[in-house]
């Protein structure tokens, strides 16, 4: 199952179990949040904009008037309140404090009998009653799982990970780049000059390169494309140079055949054997560089006509 029908059908299924999305940066894990809640209550918020541990409590269980310096005289609702029976989602969930971690840890674990069962206990800051509120907490980090690991408390690990969900990256969801790119591009909105790069030698390179921010990188190119196309640089071979050397220099690495295959040759053996190793090398090399590319273009790309050569 594809990781979108995946979070629709945990999201909207029964049960107030938590989620976990781990996926690079610029994967798309707030928007796929917002795609699939459209007709819940979704309430968000980006643990690492908290300033303060005072400031990140404040916002997820709220405060009674007063309750600190600033807080004003009146009270404050916390997301967990105000996402009641709808979606909590807390994106870059690592950055907590060990101290709100502590807290968010309490506040998720339900009750179990009464009238307030399956729903999580939360308490303002400076209250001294509790409040009971039911809500689908949706946890997300770019972080991979072992350093998450490090970073969460272990029982608040277990509690956010009920159910784990990876969004892919680029690279590993093979994704066809030149209608990403236009989809991209056409949502840029761009106000002048905004017909869509049609140079062959662009998506050959776009297919070479380490999309590290994913498709936050793709923006990066196509706003540096339309700017390169303000700044009159003649040709599109042109704004094409200007565009790979600014995101080869501050977003990404191109990777080129150039670059050395690690294979030793020996004397003490066959020449067959040689080439089957050697061949066996370059594979490895390639499905390791050419991240976006079929097996087809990486033939063409080495100038070899057929790539099972490689595999022998």
């Amino acid at each position: 199952m594809k990781f979108d029908e995946q979070l629709k059908s945990y999201l909207s299924n029964p049960g107030w179990f938590s989620i976990l999305i781990i996926g690079e940066r610029g994967t798309g894990k707030t928007k796929f949040i917002k795609e699939f809640s459209v007709e819940r209550n979704v309430k968000e918020a980006n643990c690492a904009s908290f300033s303060d541990d005072t400031m990140a409590e404040s916002e997820l269980f709220g405060h009674k008037g007063g309750a600190f310096t600033g807080a004003g005289k009146e009270d404050k609702e916390g997301l967990f309140q105000a996402a009641d029976k709808g979606v909590l989602f807390l994106d870059e969930v690592h950055n907590l404090s060990k101290r709100v971690q502590e807290k968010l840890m309490t506040a998720l674990q339900t009750e179990s009998s009464g009238d307030n069962k399956g729903k999580f206990k939360i308490r303002k800051l400076g209250d001294t009653k509790d409040n009971y509120v039911k809500v689908r907490p949706v946890f997300a980090s770019n972080k991979p799982i072992d350093e998450l690991k490090k970073l969460l408390l272990p029982d608040l690990y277990d509690r956010i990970s009920q159910l784990v969900l990876k969004i892919p990256s680029i690279h590993e969801s093979k994704v066809n780049l030149k209608e990403a790119f236009s989809n991209v591009w056409n949502n840029m909105q761009f106000e002048k000059k905004n017909e869509i790069p049609e140079i062959d030698t662009f998506y050959e390179w776009l297919n070479r390169i380490k999309l590290d921010g994913n498709y936050r990188t793709l923006q990066n190119i196509a706003i540096n494309w339309h700017q390169g196309r303000l700044m009159n640089l003649q040709t599109e071979e042109n704004v094409f140079e200007f565009v790979k050397t600014q995101i080869e220099t501050y977003h990404s690495s191109s990777l080129s055949v150039s670059q050395n295959i690690q294979y030793n040759f020996r004397k003490d053996t066959t020449r067959k054997v040689m080439e089957k190793e050697y061949h066996n090398a370059l594979y490895s090399w390639a499905k390791e560089n050419y991240l976006n590319m079929t097996d087809k273009e990486i033939a063409k790309e080495l100038d070899i006509s057929r790539l099972d050569i490689l595999k022998k």
